[in-house]
Order: C-alpha cells, then structure tokens, then sequence
C-alpha cells in the first residue's frame, strides 16, 4: 500500500546459523551483509562434514522495528562427483495433487544414489516462489529432500529459458557426476542437451 515503491538494496540480511545439539558455550555463527541492487544477499557458509546443514535468514528494517520472520534455509553439501537428477518442479511435478509414481520414482532415485535437485523456474516474484518452495518442500513429505533453486533473478527481463541455461550452466560447472534432466516440453530438453545434461 505504499505510495512510493520501497528500495530493496542496502538492507541489512542477518544469516544465523541453526543447530539441533549445539554445542556447550558455543555461540551459533552469524553474518551481516547488505542487500545488492536486486534486494539479494549471499554469504560463503562453512559446513561441517554432515550433508545437510539449516539456517535462519532475517531483513533487518530499522525503520520497522525487529525485522522480518525467519525464514528458514537447507544448506546440501554434496561431492563433485554426485550423480544429480534435475527435476523441473513446475512443469512436472507441480499440480493439485502430486502423482504417486512421481514420488515412488524420485523416492527409488534418492535410494539409488542419486541427489534430487529441483528447479521452479516459473516465479517472478519472491513471493511466489516461497510458495512453490514450501508447495515442493513442506506439502509433499513423500518427495525426497533436495534443494530448490530458483531463478538467478527476480525480474521481468529474464525468460524461462535464459533462467533454465543460467542454474544449468551453474550446477555444470560445479559438478562432474552423471547429470539427468526431467523436463516436460521440449524446448526445457534442449537447453538441458545444450549443456551436457540427459
């Protein structure tokens, strides 16, 4: 309801680590940084050996008061060499209700070795891929744990596709495994050949 839109760069992004047994005397890690021209922010985190680490993230207004809810974060540390299966959230599993041989498959590929990667590409705004993310990671306990990436950046300029070729180059780049892309039209198939992926 504001008159002028609020500016999202330069704002204070609390990164706060969460620990289910910390340990005695040990205060949880914490980083400031400062929101870029696109109100993101991002921090190197240091993990421990295990493969799955949380933390809070909190916007920090002063104007405001506190700042914003947690929102909470899954940090996946994976080997280079990890076999990854790339799974267009939006155009293949996302719907009213999820396909039980969707979560079987994915349920059989995680057992297998695999780690479970998934894309919603669609959101263009923030908003509206928290929702997808919680849709993908809270509502369907059946689908195994795997990140959810979303796209580079919130704007109107970026296409799908352009999104798509971007976090597939990225994830390329980072790791040497075998890499299998499930998509469900075929220009998705032909970014993810472009780039190497099956």
């Amino acid at each position: 309801d504001d008159k002028e839109p609020r500016g999202l760069s330069g704002h204070a992004i609390v990164f706060h680590e969460q620990r289910l047994m910390p340990r005695a005397n040990e205060k949880p890690r914490e980083m400031v940084m400062k929101s870029d021209s696109h109100g993101q922010a991002s921090v190197e985190w240091p993990v421990e050996k295990a493969e799955l680490a949380e933390f809070f993230v909190r916007y920090i207004n002063p104007a405001e008061g506190p700042g914003s809810p947690n929102e909470l974060g899954h940090i996946f540390v994976w080997g280079k060499d990890a076999p990854l299966l790339i799974v267009d959230a939006d155009e293949a599993l996302m719907a009213n209700d999820l396909d039980e041989k969707a979560s079987a498959t994915l349920t059989r590929a995680a057992k297998e070795g695999w780690r479970i990667v998934y894309l919603s590409l669609a959101s263009k705004q923030p908003h509206e891929f928290r929702t997808a993310r919680g849709w993908i990671s809270k509502q369907q306990p059946k689908l195994p744990a795997g990140p959810v990436l979303c796209r580079p950046q919130f704007t109107d300029e970026m296409t799908n596709a352009q999104a798509r070729r971007e976090i597939l180059q990225s994830l390329h780049s980072r790791f040497k495994g075998k890499m299998l892309a499930v998509v469900k039209n075929t220009e998705s198939a032909q970014i993810s050949k472009d780039i190497g992926l099956q």
